[in-house]
């Protein structure tokens, strides 16, 4: 069973640069997803390599409880 995924990353892009993007992913034989978490992963292991960005990784887990974001989560 693989892995589950609970959160979901919701930004805007072109038109173009998405249906380009997916053609792209489609061709290698990936899904769109798929490629974005390898290349988060890829980051993060990179930036934990770079001491100047370690400080910057380990907020990521940080939650912010303040704010019209935290409120819309807590009414879902």
């Amino acid at each position: 069973m693989g892995e589950y995924y609970d959160a979901r990353l919701h930004f805007k892009l072109t038109e173009e640069l998405k249906c380009s993007y997916a053609g792209l992913c489609k061709a290698r034989g990936v899904t769109v997803s798929e490629r974005l978490r390898e290349y988060m992963a890829q980051e993060l292991a990179e930036a934990l390599q770079d001491e100047r960005q370690f400080k910057a990784v380990h907020v990521v887990g940080v939650k912010k409880t303040d704010g019209r974001q935290a409120e819309n989560v807590e009414k879902k």
